[in-house]
């Protein structure tokens, strides 16, 4: 018998448990609201029954109590809050910083109570965002702090530059509260735009700040030809790094030359005497800093560096020149060693080839006759005679068998000559 009670005793507490626990009561976990806006506690779950009674409570302090048609409200409510009666939302207006905390609804049913509870966050929303950095100029190798101000409830802090977080590092510190970046020894590489937002649930702001990191100038340099012809131009740049930029001014084999201010300098349609040493002395009047550096231009006489050379057109002339010779001699090779009879043929006059100022070798039949034997039709009689034809003809006239020994008779020769 005893058993048996508690086994039911243990059964009424696990349902008593599950239902006076509130079970099927519901308030959101959380609710974040700004200042001087209104919160709505409105409950997720009700209880399926009647209500004989429920209430409100900020903590230990009561803020609205029904039972029945009858409700009372504390003071401090008055006139901030209104309740629907039928959902049990309960509507605060005009919200401060005060307001943040624990609110608890109790439900009494004619079944059982219920309880639930749920947390108001307020923030004061985020204005006036500043970004402060020093007043003065700001030279490399100094140090720096950068602080993020504003109004509201700031939850959190973030840092960028150049529209990249910023992160710590060896030079870069932040403060326990991140609201300020410290930088030592400040570089170079530290200029650009800073950016810090303020940030919390229901609102944020932002401020930027614009760092010139005032340097040099140096790795100074000189540039332009060392060499330049007679009548050409000096053209001479100055180069440097800094900030601001420098002024400049330059001086020839010592001498100062105020006309030129300029990171340029030019001679045009130089002279022999302006071969020599041009310095440029760059200044940065922020850092009070100065660098030099020179270079010597030597003028040389005309064409000495060129060469002389010739112009485009006489180049182009010398080159289709010597293209179309070349395709001559092509030619006329092909043509002798291919077919060589057809060429001569074609250009042979009086025996001598015209194909590009070639000669054939041609071979003559000479005779010489000293004396030889002529034979004179002397009417109807025949005389041979003997003798060259000069001697022939010389001696038409005369008669026959006068003491005139005729020679002898020579041999046919054949003599080889090259026309």
């Amino acid at each position: 018998m005893m058993a048996a009670r508690a086994l039911c005793c243990a059964l009424m507490l696990l349902l008593c448990g599950g239902v006076c626990s509130g079970e099927n009561l519901i308030l959101p976990s959380k609710l974040q609201n700004a200042t001087q806006e209104t919160a709505l506690f409105k409950p997720i779950s009700l209880p399926t029954e009647t209500f004989m009674g429920y209430t409100w409570n900020f903590g230990s302090l009561l803020v609205i109590n029904v039972v029945g048609t009858l409700n009372s409200t504390s003071a401090a409510y008055r006139n901030r809050i209104s309740l629907d009666k039928t959902t049990l939302a309960l509507e605060l207006r005009n919200l401060t910083l005060n307001d943040s905390g624990d609110y608890i609804l109790s439900v009494n049913g004619d079944k059982g109570s219920y309880t639930a509870t749920t947390r108001l966050e307020v923030f004061e929303r985020i204005s006036g965002a500043r970004l402060i950095g020093p007043s003065d100029l700001i030279m490399e190798g100094n140090s720096t702090t950068l602080t993020c101000e504003g109004k509201g409830t700031v939850d959190s802090i973030k840092w960028f530059k150049n529209n990249e977080n910023l992160s710590p590092s060896s030079s870069i510190t932040f403060s326990s509260d991140n609201r300020s970046v410290t930088i030592s020894p400040i570089r170079r590489a530290d200029r650009g735009d800073y950016n810090c937002t303020l940030i919390n649930p229901v609102s944020s702001g932002s401020a930027s700040y614009k760092m010139t990191v005032n340097f040099g100038p140096d790795s100074i340099r000189v540039d332009g030809r060392s060499e330049v012809e007679e009548e050409g131009n000096v053209e001479l740049s100055c180069k440097t790094d800094s900030e601001p930029a420098p002024l400049y001014k330059w001086e020839f084999n010592g001498t100062e030359k105020p006309e030129v201010t300029t990171e340029t300098f030019i001679v045009n349609s130089a002279k022999f005497s302006d071969s020599g040493n041009y310095t440029c002395i760059a200044r940065n009047n922020v850092t009070k800093l100065e660098a030099t550096a020179s270079r010597t231009v030597v003028v040389k006489e005309k064409g000495s560096l060129t060469g002389g050379s010739l112009s485009p057109g006489a180049i182009a002339g010398i080159v289709i020149g010597v293209l179309l010779g070349v395709a001559a001699v092509v030619a006329l090779i092909f043509c002798l060693k291919k077919r060589p009879k057809s060429c001569s043929k074609e250009d042979k006059q009086n025996g001598v080839a015209q194909n590009g100022g070639e000669h054939e070798l041609n071979y003559a039949e000479v005779r010489h006759v000293q004396p030889d034997q002529s034979v004179v039709n002397m009417g109807h009689s025949t005389q041979t005679r003997h003798g060259t034809p000069a001697m022939v003809r010389a001696n038409r006239g005369a008669a026959p068998n006068q003491g005139v020994k005729p020679p002898a008779p020579t041999e046919v020769t054949y003599s080889e000559v090259k026309k």
